[in-house]
């Protein structure tokens, strides 16, 4: 079930220190680690959907709206900062919206990812769902 996990926070004067723990904090076992950058407004168009992978994101720097889909329903969530991150079972579409300049999203993968393991478009994510529904 896709959701937005609470991190555990440590704050003083110096900052916030944040962390995620396999098996703690996220539901899997971490086998890769990827990341999405930029200093300009990222693409409205840029969604995926891991075929076989659970994830985890985490907005390091920005903010961004993430509409996540399986398929048939749409949701929308706010990844304010890195305080938080979202949850995402395998076969979940999720795109990014008012992405905030100068972003640097995380991203925790169940497996290792290949390209022949995401989908770049939702009209072959969605042909793909109903196809095994």
């Amino acid at each position: 079930m896709v959701r937005i996990i609470e991190l555990p926070k440590m704050q003083d004067t110096r900052g916030i220190l944040s962390f995620i723990e396999e098996g703690s904090n996220i539901p899997f076992k971490i086998e890769q680690t990827l990341w999405i950058s930029g200093e300009n407004t990222l693409n409205k168009s840029m969604g995926f959907a891991f075929k076989s992978a659970a994830s985890f994101i985490v907005a390091l720097t920005g903010n961004t709206n993430v509409a996540v889909s399986d398929g048939t329903i749409q949701k929308n969530y706010h990844l304010r900062d890195a305080s938080c991150g979202l949850y995402l079972p395998e076969m979940t579409w999720c795109s990014f919206n008012s992405v905030a300049k100068d972003y640097f999203f995380l991203i925790l993968a169940s497996i290792i990812i290949k390209p022949e393991d995401i989908f770049y478009s939702y009209n072959t994510f969605q042909k793909q769902i109903f196809r095994h529904a």
